[in-house]
């Protein structure tokens, strides 16, 4: 399924080794049998962000690659299905990342690809049960992506042009709007203190207001840019927009700030116990990277060449920082180096600006060094505590968000001519354009079989 505006990056010797990469990961998508119980429960769990979701994607697009082996499809298949039994034994919640929304964002963005056409929709129920959901008057939830309203958004743009899909965006901004703070900046949302975490709650008693993307306003201003740019109601959707950018671009650090934003300010504009907003680190869950590639993709959905400007100075600023000052620690999507990769990567494809495609590809580089061939999963762990606020250590995993299938769909999407729409559901997946510059990579009859030996 090759896209023809869609191009990898990567020149031939780098190829090889991403390739490799990625099919040892494919090769271990197990949980090893040495881990504790509860960690492969989740890992095996029909979970989008931590389970089986995440396999299910990697091996759905490495099917599609030519050189793949043409029966490999069948791994895809049963990933999927694992998911889908998993979903009718759990008790799950109805969010996106987390819950029934993301196991149905799963089948519908892979059904097309591992199913024949069929015309009984198996998500119909699923649309009319997050209707229910969603016709709660107020909302006491959450608004981000992981488990709130943009979550619900993103699951709904998948199922367009259905008019079920049209119903969940317009009750997503019906609740979008209540919740919606003008200030004198723009408009914004207060993350809730009963929504906190225990810890974040102590330091901002009176609720916050977020600045990452996988949680806080920038994923806002990315839902309502792809719901501008699909048609849906947007005569209530392009004020909110309009005014979530004004106040996001209000809200950037003095030009002499090593990040241009910070995570979380307090309803004073001040960070934690009245200091000063300080730098964040660099990722997609928070930070620039992210706030860059929801600007840019809000820019191009409501064709705003100003906002367009404004993300590439923010990802300009974020090119420069190095593995240390982008506190990077591993390797997954959330918040490692191919998750920067990918939303580098991202933003050349739908610019051509070449810094753009040397930051990828360094990010590239970073992730294959974080490898450890000992460790389970492909060679890479997650850096996570082991309790909120308590110790860090090293946890091998496969999911999307954190672990190794995430990791490896960034990387194959840096070789391959597929455009990875799989990060729709990081709202990541800024259109691309024609920027091809003579970049190659690499398909050697050896990289065939996905279960082949080494070359």
């Amino acid at each position: 399924m090759s896209h023809p505006l869609w191009k990898p990056i990567c020149d031939h010797e780098l190829s090889v080794e991403v390739w490799r990469t990625v099919r040892q990961i494919a090769l271990d998508l197990d949980p090893a049998d040495d881990l504790p119980t509860p960690l492969v429960e989740e890992m095996t769990g029909p979970s989008l962000a931590v389970g089986q979701g995440g396999p299910a994607l990697l091996l759905a697009y490495l099917a599609a690659e030519p050189t793949v082996d043409a029966g490999s499809d069948h791994l895809a298949v049963e990933r999927l299905e694992k998911v889908l039994e998993g979903a009718e034994t759990a008790s799950l919640p109805p969010n996106l990342y987390g819950g029934v929304a993301g196991v149905a964002w799963t089948l519908e963005h892979l059904g097309p690809r591992l199913f024949a056409a069929d015309e009984e929709d198996s998500n119909g129920d699923i649309d009319l049960l997050l209707i229910e959901h969603l016709s709660k008057v107020p909302w006491v939830e959450d608004y981000d992506v992981v488990s709130g309203l943009v979550g619900y958004g993103v699951y709904a743009l998948e199922r367009l042009p259905r008019p079920t899909a049209a119903t969940l965006l317009e009750k997503v901004i019906d609740h979008l709007e209540a919740w919606a703070e003008s200030t004198p900046q723009g408009i914004t949302w207060l993350s809730r203190p009963h929504l906190l975490w225990e810890e974040t709650a102590a330091l901002f008693p009176e609720g916050c207001y977020n600045l990452g993307l996988a949680h806080g306003v920038p994923g806002i201003v990315a839902l309502l840019g792809q719901n501008v740019a699909a048609g849906v109601a947007v005569d209530r959707a392009r004020p909110l927009l309009e005014g979530a950018v004004s106040w996001l671009l209000a809200q950037r650090l003095p030009e002499d700030s090593p990040s241009a934003y910070t995570d979380l300010i307090g309803p004073d504009g001040m960070a934690a116990r009245g200091e000063a907003p300080r730098p964040s680190r660099l990722a997609w869950c928070y930070g620039d990277a992210g706030v860059a590639v929801a600007l840019l993709g809000a820019a191009i959905g409501a064709e705003r060449a100003d906002w367009r400007r404004a993300a590439l100075d923010i990802a300009r600023g974020a090119a420069r920082r190095s593995k240390e000052q982008a506190r990077v620690k591993d390797a997954g999507l959330c918040h490692g180096a191919a998750g920067l990769a990918h939303l580098f990567n991202r933003m050349y494809q739908a610019t051509g600006e070449p810094w753009l495609k040397d930051t990828a590809l360094r990010w590239i580089r970073e992730t294959l060094e974080l490898r450890d061939p000992s460790v389970a999963a492909g060679g890479f762990a997650s850096w996570e505590p082991d309790s909120p606020g308590g110790d860090f250590s090293a946890v091998p995993r496969t999911g999307l968000l954190t672990g190794s299938s995430g990791i490896a769909l960034a990387l194959l999407a840096a070789v391959s001519h597929q455009e990875p729409t799989w990060d729709r559901v990081l709202l990541s997946a800024v259109p691309p354009r024609a920027v091809y510059d003579g970049s190659c990579t690499v398909e050697p009859a050896a990289e065939a079989s996905l279960l082949g030996a080494n070359p």
